[in-house]
């Protein structure tokens, strides 16, 4: 009994041994591989990211180079005497650059650095479309005041500064006649709201440019002389439709060659036009 004993208790110290030397043996194995682990994964993660760098800079290179972001066309509104060539001239013509990178603000500026430009508006259209908004301000009125003094106003009827004008500027303007020429009535006219969408309506007719006088003395007679004839509309009612029918007036007595000295559209629908004896 007792050497049974001894010998089963030899086996559990061998099999205590063993444990411990396998224990012992293990310790320094698993440090190994955990090692190895954790440097592969610091590979991978510098590896990934390389590729993911490669990726986007690849998708740059060709978005910048791609003709589907490339500006293709160039649109310019509310020009009025500035060609558009002039205005797609100032601001570096855009065709062909990169819509993505192209600097409105900047073209913005640009564009007003032309005393004539008031407002400028650039914006893009995706994919390849340049919009450009232009309000222009230039001479278009005078005013001859009390004092023979001259005052000049803008298309947009708003007093401009006499020196940044030429002195001969009032012979290719059209004059403008009003009931106070003093400083004080200038002022006022150019603020009066219905003179100014009165004007605004007439520079829309295609007579505009053989207008020589606007004569704005009394809103009860409102008129203006065109290609030498005077012409009275009476007060402001229905103007819009007076204006329309003096175009086709003037049509009519240039199509008959006719010597006309004034028109007067004060009765509406029922004009009279007094033609010089000897038409």
């Amino acid at each position: 009994m007792k050497d049974n004993r001894k010998s089963t208790n030899t086996r559990k110290a061998t099999r205590h041994r063993d444990t411990r030397n396998q224990g012992s043996y293990n310790n320094d194995s698993p440090r190994k591989v955990r090692l190895n682990k954790r440097n592969g994964k610091i590979f991978n993660k510098r590896f990934v990211g390389f590729l993911v760098f490669i990726g986007i800079l690849t998708i740059i290179i060709n978005t910048l180079r791609h003709p589907y972001l490339k500006i293709g066309q160039v649109f310019v509104e509310g020009n009025e005497r500035i060609q558009v060539t002039d205005v797609i001239s100032r601001i570096e013509n855009p065709i062909g650059k990169n819509i993505l990178f192209y600097n409105t603000k900047k073209q913005e500026k640009k564009l007003l650095e032309n005393d004539t430009i008031e407002k400028a508006e650039v914006t893009k259209k995706f994919p390849k479309v340049i919009n450009i908004k232009i309000s222009e301000i230039y001479p278009e009125f005078y005013i001859e005041e009390d004092d023979d003094k001259v005052t000049y106003l803008s298309n947009k009827v708003s007093i401009l500064e006499d020196d940044k004008l030429s002195n001969n500027l009032k012979d290719s303007l059209i004059k403008i006649n009003i009931a106070s020429a003093s400083d004080k009535g200038i002022k006022e006219f150019s603020q009066d709201a219905d003179y100014k969408e009165f004007i605004d309506k007439v520079k829309k007719t295609s007579y505009m440019d053989s207008i020589s006088e606007l004569n704005l003395e009394n809103k009860a007679h409102i008129g203006i002389i065109v290609k030498d004839i005077v012409v009275d509309f009476g007060n402001m009612d229905e103007i819009t439709y007076k204006l329309g029918l003096l175009e086709s007036i003037l049509k009519d007595v240039e199509s008959k060659d006719q010597d006309v000295s004034s028109i007067n559209l004060t009765n509406g629908k029922k004009p009279i036009v007094e033609i010089n004896e000897g038409s």
